[in-house]
């Protein structure tokens, strides 16, 4: 279900939104100043895209605004006089999606919510598909673990696993979270998504005060990500060398559970 999120100070321009809006069955929800719209667009789930409005008494959108809507990949649809749009400066225009002149009519604000979304709804598709085409297992004797374990240890080279969990995670930040873990380790490191906001991540023997530079460099580089997501984030991160600390491979599955548990 998408949600359009409306950040509009005037009352007449909002009635004629929200009436359009109401005809067409799109969900919406209103906030009225800064700080209330940071928390809508911090816990707003399936926010798909902002329409704000020109204030009279600003010589441009407020960058803040525009710069935590652009964190949630949030589309902005602006809505100003033509006055004020054709001077808008670069550094602004790279946060807004697209520009409704005023004075306009209900179909073509209406034209362009549904071209946004339509847009939009294709990207996250296509983020979806790239997240479910990624390896799963689960943490019960997977085949790819096991497989790569056993490789490893035939070949007398033991191997280190860091987990990583970020509770209540969702698909789009689990992408996000992928591609930066992609890119601060290196190719031969193999990273695993076992699930929504769980990660095993497969490195050759660590000493144990190495694994823990590993797992600061995982927590530094996640962090910043999962803050914006979330005003209190629970990123869990456990690390262990097998064969050397463990027997057995229910016994490492066990201990990475219990270490993030």
């Amino acid at each position: 279900m998408n949600t359009i999120i409306l950040y509009i100070r005037n009352t007449r321009l909002k009635m004629k939104v929200i009436r359009v809006l109401m005809k067409n069955n799109l969900y919406y929800i209103e906030a009225s100043n800064p700080d209330e719209l940071f928390i809508k667009l911090d816990f707003s789930k399936y926010a798909s895209l902002m329409i704000m409005d020109h204030k009279e008494d600003e010589q441009e959108p407020d960058l803040s605004v525009l710069v935590r809507a652009n964190l949630k990949k949030l589309p902005i649809l602006w809505i100003a006089s033509d006055k004020y749009a054709y001077r808008l400066p670069d550094r602004i225009k790279l946060y807004i999606t697209d520009i409704l002149l005023i004075p306009f009519n209900e179909n073509t604000l209406l034209r362009k919510i549904k071209a946004i979304l339509q847009i939009y709804n294709k990207e996250f598709a296509k983020a979806y598909e790239e997240v479910r085409s990624l390896k799963k297992i689960s943490t019960n004797q997977n085949n790819n673990i096991m497989e790569a374990i056993k490789s490893a240890i035939k070949e007398r080279f033991p191997v280190c696993l860091i987990l990583l969990n970020i509770a209540g995670s969702t698909m789009e930040l689990n992408l996000q979270v992928l591609n930066k873990l992609k890119s601060i380790l290196r190719q031969s490191d193999e990273i695993i998504e076992t699930d929504l906001g769980e990660f095993l991540i497969l490195f050759p023997y660590t000493p144990h005060k190495s694994m823990q530079i590993l797992e600061a460099k995982i927590r530094n580089a996640v962090s910043p990500i999962v803050q914006e997501a979330f005003a209190d984030p629970d990123i869990k991160i456990f690390g262990a060398n097998y064969p050397d600390e463990i027997d057995t491979f229910n016994e490492l599955i066990s201990r990475l559970a219990g270490g993030v548990s």
